[in-house]
């Protein structure tokens, strides 16, 4: 237990000693204390949605929403992190899709890698051959997240639709064995969401992955992303795998922290938004600066400040990754790089047999 504490001063990256990351962090701290509807600071975690497609059909998923499905430009994700280098401190390059599908994902983690902007992928692993598994460790990349949602093929199958269990296995399986081999630096965390259908599989879930040396495992739990009415996770359920559902006093910081970037170049208010319904840019034709601050941002900002009823799309949502209300939390959180906190949190607070 006292080990995995031991070391989280490896997980801390060198944004967090970088004086214009630490300035930029702390004004966002600051803004979102205030409330403040125009934020001084830019965004330190930007999500690009490098393609919308997938090839799969998981039942958790929104992907039925989703109204375009294409990889992003390569030139227009080039164009964008230009402009968040030295500012962002994470990219996240998954959303609605499976990132594997984009012919140059290993590129685009590398012109990320190379302009000292961490990065987070997230993957069903179906496409995760040994030739993928080397190209990623060697493309810079910081953390790698499987997503496997059973521990046998009846559950694993008849949750995520057109996966093949034994191919996630056996690739999951050689990623970890090919990076400790070559020694890589990458962040390897194995993951399932919880939920009725496969949480009696949980503890052996565990049991098969936590073997691993220095590996995450990690359970989640599910995430509401339908409406007030939906059938498919109801609210109880929620509850009991440990997910609180309503936040009335607390306040969501997306708005003042994260971006996203659609797969067209479309801006929405959140990454929740999957079509997207909000749309408040174009980063084909507009700054993400301009975007960031646009007039409907701080119309969101001053709503979201209000409470969740007073936005339609926050109305039925159960993330909220609400901050520190005291100056000491807010210091503490501004003290650390993004990329450095969501490693520390993956590491330190994931379930893990033994």
């Amino acid at each position: 237990m006292i080990s995995k504490y031991l070391k989280i001063p490896s997980l801390i990256g060198p944004n967090t000693f970088d004086l214009g990351h630490f300035r930029n962090r702390l004004q966002l701290v600051r803004d979102y204390a205030e409330r403040t509807t125009v934020t001084r600071g830019f965004p330190t975690i930007v999500e690009f949605e490098v393609s919308s497609r997938c090839n799969m059909s998981c039942v958790m998923c929104p992907r039925e929403n989703v109204n375009v499905e294409q990889h992003m430009d390569l030139d227009l994700y080039k164009r964008c992190v230009d402009q968040i280098a030295g500012r962002a401190e994470m990219v996240i390059l998954h959303a609605s899709g499976e990132p594997l599908l984009h012919p140059d994902i290993c590129e685009m983690i590398r012109y990320c890698s190379d302009r000292g902007v961490g990065t987070w992928l997230s993957t069903n692993a179906m496409l995760l051959d040994e030739k993928r598994s080397i190209e990623l460790m060697e493309s810079g990349l910081d953390s790698l997240v499987i997503a496997i949602d059973g521990d046998t093929k009846e559950t694993y199958e008849r949750i995520r639709v057109h996966g093949v269990f034994e191919t996630v296995v056996a690739n999951a399986e050689r990623f970890l064995k090919l990076r400790r081999q070559r020694k890589s630096n990458i962040m390897a965390t194995v993951q399932f969401i919880e939920m009725e259908e496969n949480r009696q599989e949980a503890d052996a879930f565990l049991a098969r992955w936590g073997r691993y040396e220095d590996v995450n495992v990690f359970v989640k739990a599910i995430v509401n992303w339908f409406t007030d009415d939906s059938d498919l996770v109801p609210h109880p359920e929620f509850s009991e795998v440990g997910n609180s559902l309503r936040y009335p006093d607390l306040v969501c910081d997306r708005p003042w922290f994260w971006m996203i970037v659609k797969s067209t170049g479309l801006v929405p208010l959140c990454a929740h938004d999957i079509p997207p319904d909000y749309v408040i840019g174009d980063a084909n034709m507009q700054s993400l600066d301009d975007i960031w601050n646009s007039e409907q941002m701080r119309s969101y900002r001053e709503m979201v400040a209000k409470g969740k009823p007073y936005h339609p799309l926050c109305k039925s949502c159960d993330y909220c990754p609400a901050r520190p209300h005291t100056t000491t939390g807010n210091l503490a959180l501004a003290s650390l790089d993004m990329l450095s906190v969501a490693k520390i949190l993956f590491s330190v607070g994931y379930k893990k047999v033994g």
